[in-house]
């Protein structure tokens, strides 16, 4: 078991994947590319089905600055996006329709493990077009089937391109694995509103 400020510290990490992800996918809809790190890490975490704590799933917790600079702004309410929070709610939702469909787990996570042999295999540095697709596809067939749906806003001349749209999929994946993660450590919804202050003090924590 969690002591209460440490499970707060878990909770923090996981949620900054979520926002981390989000804010990939904002800035592909918006500006047609987003910061290739902040996705690596991302894609990564998601071939990543075990992992020695939650901190290793990411990396480090210097791979999520983004992620933990938007838990700041988002929550604070200085910079808040009303986009954001709708991505935020629907995939905290997605997340528990998807973890109570067990079938669904077993086949993503099937095909997850075999995109990871995939990535081991192929032994390059970052995460590949090809895995992506992969990654991609496993959302296309499993999450976006599910009755709670993403609409991704932005300009279509971006949101139209096929390498964009594999990105945001596999981004949005990787949303709903760190979402996974952050009900498993302890994640709720309520925290987001009454324990926001706690959650941004161990964000910027992080950050300085």
């Amino acid at each position: 078991m969690f002591s209460q400020q440490a499970n707060f510290t878990e909770i923090t990490l996981a949620l900054a994947g979520i926002c981390q992800a989000i804010d990939c996918v904002q800035s592909i809809a918006r500006n047609g590319q987003a910061n290739k790190d902040d996705m690596e890490t991302i894609f990564r975490a998601t071939l990543k089905l075990e992992a020695s704590s939650t901190e290793d799933i990411f990396g480090g917790h210097k791979d999520l600055t983004t992620g933990f600079k938007s838990i700041a702004s988002q929550l604070s309410g200085s910079k808040t996006d009303p986009d954001f929070g709708r991505y935020l709610i629907n995939i905290v939702t997605l997340e528990k329709q998807f973890s109570a469909n067990p079938n669904m787990m077993n086949q993503v996570a099937s095909r997850i493990s075999q995109t990871n042999r995939l990535f081991d295999y192929q032994d390059n540095e970052s995460v590949g077009s090809n895995i992506i697709e992969q990654i991609a596809a496993t959302y296309k067939d499993s999450i976006s089937t599910l009755s709670t749906k993403i609409q991704v806003t932005g300009n279509s001349k971006y949101l139209e391109q096929s390498t964009n749209q594999n990105y945001i999929r596999a981004l949005l994946l990787g949303a709903i694995r760190s979402a996974v993660l952050w009900r498993q450590v302890g994640g709720k919804k309520r925290q987001i509103i009454f324990n926001k202050n706690k959650i941004i003090g161990i964000a910027n924590g992080y950050l300085a």
